[in-house]
């Protein structure tokens, strides 16, 4: 795990930026220290969690979960024929799970060392429990991922990277 120091910072949305419905204006944060995974929690991991505490995630249970379609296996799109209405590039695949990432077909063998994915909010809390951690705050997070720019002095910038908007 990596110390991430504790740190004060502007958090939210500026004025001049397009805000979502979840938003928060901008506002003087402070962060007491605290500890963060270097990575992601790899398919490796994931597997020896399953294999340690029988635990199903989210997508096992439902059967399915969203795939991008580029990532999507040649059955997984032959048998999906539901999509997301504002981005359809995500497909509705049966059997995606974390073990099968991109459908039927798929599989992690030789990828144990990916960041496990279909991981839902839920599934990651019972992974922290399990592992004797906690997910981050929703500022603790943003001031892992402003640094080393995150601070009071320094000028807002609308993404973690800076002012580039995401392609």
């Amino acid at each position: 795990m990596v110390r991430i120091p504790g740190t004060s910072f502007v958090m939210g949305a500026g004025e001049l930026e397009a805000r979502g419905r979840d938003d928060l204006e901008q506002q003087a944060v402070e962060v007491q220290e605290f500890y963060l995974d270097a990575t992601t929690v790899t398919n490796e991991q994931m597997r020896l969690f399953r294999k340690e505490s029988s635990y199903r995630t989210d997508a096992e249970k439902f059967g399915w979960s969203f795939v991008l379609e580029l990532h999507a296996t040649a059955v997984a799109k032959a048998r999906s024929n539901q999509t997301v209405k504002e981005a359809p590039h995500w497909l509705v695949v049966h059997g995606a799970w974390w073990r099968y990432p991109g459908g039927p077909g798929s599989s992690v063998q030789h990828r144990w060392h990916y960041p496990a994915v279909h991981v839902s909010f839920h599934d990651a809390k019972a992974y922290c429990k399990w592992a004797g951690k906690r997910l981050p705050t929703e500022t603790e997070w943003e001031a892992a991922a402003r640094r080393p720019h995150a601070s009071l002095t320094s000028p807002s910038q609308p993404y973690p990277w800076g002012a580039e908007p995401p392609t």
